[in-house]
């Protein structure tokens, strides 16, 4: 993505390892941090419609996910009357 670098490989295990001395490993191999058996996971929801920012979205969600972070990317349901 042009202007977003992916985190190189030492800072992504300087990551990790912050999270392994917090508890989170992976220990069913899935490529997610667990700690207890519970996934290290959120949801980031954003309310847009630039492409740009979605872009950004889709760029943190890899960066996270290459931590070991399971980040579902979602966009909220805003009733109609709402908006006005």
């Amino acid at each position: 993505m042009a202007g977003l670098e992916p985190h190189p490989p030492e800072r992504i295990e300087e990551i990790q390892s912050l999270f392994a001395d917090a508890g989170f490993v992976d220990g069913d191999g899935d490529g997610i941090l667990d700690r207890a058996g519970v996934p290290l996971a959120f949801a980031l929801m954003i309310q847009t419609t630039s492409s740009e920012i979605a872009r950004i979205a889709v760029w943190l969600q890899a960066q996270w996910r290459e931590s070991g972070v399971d980040v579902e990317l979602g966009v909220p349901f805003l009733h109609p009357l709402a908006v006005q």
